[in-house]
C-alpha cells in the first residue's frame, strides 16, 4: 500500500477512483479471503472501506445476489470453500 502513501490519495491513482481501483479491490479481496484477513494492513483495510463506501458500489456490494464475496471459486477446487 506504499502507492497510497506515495501519491497521498485515497485511491491508487490519486484522489479519484479509477478502473484500477476496482480491479485491485477484487484481487485484494480474493487475497484477503485466502489469508483469512490476517494481514494486519491498516492501509488495506481503510482502502477496502473507502471502496465499499462509494456511492453506487456500496449498494451493489451490499446485495449478495449481485456481488459474490466468498467463496470465489467452486467448492471442488483445491482452494475451495471447505
Amino acid at each position: 500500500m506504499e502507492v497510497l502513501k506515495k501519491n497521498g490519495g485515497q485511491f491508487l491513482c490519486g484522489s479519484e477512483v479509477t478502473y484500477v481501483d476496482f480491479y485491485f479491490f477484487e484481487m485484494s479481496s480474493w487475497l484477503l479471503s485466502i489469508l483469512e484477513e490476517k494481514t494486519g494492513s491498516a492501509e488495506l483495510t481503510a482502502y477496502h472501506e473507502r471502496m465499499t463506501g462509494l456511492t453506487g458500489f456500496k449498494e451493489v456490494w451490499a446485495d449478495d445476489g449481485k456481488c459474490i464475496k466468498k467463496p470465489f471459486q467452486a467448492s471442488f477446487a483445491w482452494i475451495g470453500d471447505q
